[in-house]
């Protein structure tokens, strides 16, 4: 196969499709690294 295309975007989500309720959620520092590959 052939080498990706760098990373352009993350998403961080949360949803409550499958329970119809409510849903909080909070996110502290997200730290994307290089996994060395």
């Amino acid at each position: 196969g052939e080498e990706p295309d760098p990373v352009s975007a993350v998403a961080l989500m949360v949803d409550t499709d499958d329970t119809g309720r409510r849903a909080t959620a909070w996110f502290d520092d997200v730290v994307l690294e290089d996994g060395g590959f």
